[in-house]
């Protein structure tokens, strides 16, 4: 790349054998201001051992300056004063020609610096809730949109915790002492839940840990939710879900009201909107108990696909 735009310089360092290589990665996602990156340093010879260091410089470098989206190969040059540009961007600009110099610059391949996005690599953004991944800087954005530790938000008033599944699990049952329950893949819980408020338990999968909640706005209305903030971060769910009534007292026959749906996900249990998942609202009369104790008796069951993406 050209010395006249600060964009085609790159960082580098010196080998005791005068040779240099230079791999760029950023660990940091934000536009503007420094960055950091890694440099990895290769020794000449038959044998080359793989030197990584930790270098501050501005993220804008690897960030188109027309879209400012991250750059990805193939990445584009003018010939006149070294502007880059990504393949979407340099495409669509009248005759091919550089959005920002004044000497009529024609975009090229840029051959130098697809290498350095390619090793330009970033922690995930989620890294502080355990994630971790670390892959290539323009790939951050595709990650975050299936992270499974994407963190949840706890719903108690007044609460500003959040954190993956597994850490809201742990902070609904020991700071606000939410119940919960285990649950199985494919086999039926049975739960007495009572109506004299909303209810709310929170199912946990055997196997995989995976985090559920038996919720309702109203007390007599049933649904359930994952607890994920990306429902891309693992596999689909659906579920069924039953209110049995109590006997009828003249013939012993036992009637029950079905729900069968997916399972919609939520980043904030508890705080979904009606229009957003299913509910199942059972009626008065299927009720067990009498006055305030009374309860719904419901059956749950949660399936996952046979085959697993």
């Amino acid at each position: 790349m050209e010395s006249g735009d600060q964009r085609g310089k790159k960082p580098k360092i010196e080998l005791p054998n005068g040779r240099v290589k230079q791999k760029v990665g950023a660990e940091e996602t934000n536009g503007g201001g420094g960055g950091r990156a890694i440099v990895a340093a290769e020794a000449g010879g038959a044998s080359r051992s793989r030197v990584d260091i930790t270098i501050n410089f501005d993220i804008t470098l690897l960030q188109c300056p027309v879209c400012a989206l991250p750059l990805k190969p193939p990445v584009f040059q003018c010939n006149a004063e070294g502007h880059v540009a990504c393949a979407s961007c340099h495409g669509k600009l009248p005759g091919n020609r550089c959005h920002a110099c004044d000497h009529g610059g024609v975009y090229g391949r840029c051959v130098a610096m697809d290498a350095v996005v390619r090793a330009a690599r970033a922690p995930c953004p989620y890294d502080r809730h355990g994630c971790p991944s670390y892959l290539a800087y323009h790939d951050l954005g595709s990650h975050q949109s299936v992270c499974p530790y994407a963190p949840c938000s706890c719903t108690e008033p007044g609460c500003v915790f959040a954190g993956p599944p597994a850490a809201l699990l742990g902070h609904l049952i020991g700071a606000h002492s939410w119940p919960v329950r285990s649950i199985r893949y494919g086999k039926v819980l049975r739960l007495r839940v009572p109506v004299s408020e909303p209810p709310r338990v929170l199912l946990v999968e055997e196997g995989d840990g995976r985090v559920f909640l038996l919720s309702g706005l109203v007390s007599r209305s049933v649904s359930l939710v994952c607890v994920r903030a990306n429902e891309a971060a693992g596999p689909p769910y659906t579920c069924k879900l039953w209110a049995d009534a109590p006997p009828d007292v003249a013939t012993g026959k036992e009637n029950s009201l079905l729900m069968d749906s997916t399972v919609t996900s939520s980043a904030a249990p508890g705080q979904v909107a009606m229009e957003e998942v299913m509910f199942l609202d059972v009626p008065p009369v299927m009720l067990h108990g009498a006055g305030a104790s009374k309860e719904m008796l419901l059956r749950v069951r949660i399936d996952k696909p046979s085959r697993v993406p």
